[in-house]
């Protein structure tokens, strides 16, 4: 991109710019540069196990889903599960906890972590779309 930018610019105001200029430039104003992510496909297990998910769930009520805590954090076993999900979940045993599969919340710790301590977690297909409210307001 700084070098389109640089080559784009080149002869409106300096006749030449340098890429690594505006790179700094870029940099300075506070904007860094990204790749989009890459989209993964769904395979036929991938998109048997949404249709498993789906068929299991679609009669759930209103009071169901009531019952499920959605989480979605980075720091997720120190500074979520370990002094807010866990007391609240310990609280409440017909609470369910839904995450959204991210490694982060399956890796074994976090699996053994929430074991060792009888929570209950919705079991969720690997690819399926994040059901938590707070990612549609």
């Amino acid at each position: 991109m700084a070098t389109t930018t640089a080559q784009d610019k080149s002869g409106m105001h300096n006749p030449s710019i340098n890429a690594q200029t505006v790179c700094n430039r870029l940099r300075e104003a506070g904007l860094r540069t990204c790749r989009p992510a890459v989209r993964q496909v769904l395979t036929r297990h991938h998109r048997q196990q949404h249709r498993l998910c789906a068929q299991t769930h679609h009669r759930w009520t209103r009071q169901d889903w009531k019952k499920l805590l959605f989480t979605d954090e980075s720091r997720y076993r120190e500074d979520i599960l370990l002094p807010h999900v866990v007391p609240f979940l310990q609280a409440h045993p017909d609470m369910t906890l839904q995450h959204d599969n991210t490694t982060s919340h399956t890796a074994l710790s976090v699996r053994d972590f929430l074991q060792d301590r009888n929570v209950s977690v919705l079991p969720w297909p690997a690819k399926s779309p994040d059901l938590n409210p707070i990612e549609h307001v």
